[in-house]
């Protein structure tokens, strides 16, 4: 079975079963013939290729994070895609890759949507879905894109009230504070300090651990 990915080789079966390999000079070329197979197909190979690194490395899968994250993600794996894709957003954070981090993690956010619309609305979904978004949050902040980063902390903010979960509101709170204050907007910085300080004394403040399911 050989699958055809942007940026990779292309192989094919001759009549007599031994596999050739194409390698492509431009990476136009493989993106032409992978914009050609059907989106059914596409998933199909996605879901083969992240099966067949997992199994070839699993004595040292983190040095494959960002395959299998594209291809849990472009496979329709969300459960994996949610899992992988943070690991792939922290290790590009790591890596000094903040632009590359809010790929993955945007793909993490996606994924969890669409658990939660089909159905897996589980307890673990929505803590993950409330993760997802700090992280967005702070990695737009650290960039600067303080547009994005409130858009994403008012997101949290709606989520965890509808949770009731006072320890993430108190985070989202926290966040707006410090996305004001680098704006320079003082009264609305202090105003979601003191909301974020009242609801961490509430809750006994402590953070909340990763999840994903």
């Amino acid at each position: 079975m050989c699958v055809i990915i942007p940026g990779h080789d292309k192989c094919h079966k001759t009549t007599f079963g031994k596999p050739i390999r194409y390698r492509f000079v431009h990476y136009n070329i493989c993106e032409v013939l992978y914009s050609d197979l059907g989106e059914v197909r596409k998933r199909y190979l996605h879901g083969k290729a992240a099966t067949a690194i997992k199994e070839k490395y699993k004595d040292r899968p983190e040095q494959f994070i960002y395959e299998l994250a594209q291809h849990y993600y472009y496979g329709g794996d969300y459960e994996n895609a949610c899992k992988y894709s943070q690991m792939a957003g922290e290790k590009a954070l790591s890596s000094f890759a903040p632009e590359k981090a809010k790929t993955f993690y945007r793909w993490a956010l996606n994924s969890v949507e669409l658990l939660e619309a089909h159905a897996q609305e589980s307890s673990s979904n929505r803590i993950s879905h409330t993760e997802i978004l700090s992280k967005l949050s702070k990695t737009s902040s650290f960039v600067g894109d303080w547009e994005e980063a409130l858009e994403y902390t008012n997101k949290l903010l709606k989520l965890s009230e509808e949770m009731k979960n006072t320890n993430k509101q108190a985070d989202a709170h926290i966040y707006m504070g410090i996305i004001y204050s680098n704006r320079s907007l003082w009264p609305k910085a202090i105003d979601h300090y003191n909301h974020g300080l009242v609801l961490a004394k509430k809750s006994g403040y402590q953070q909340d651990e990763k999840i994903c399911s």
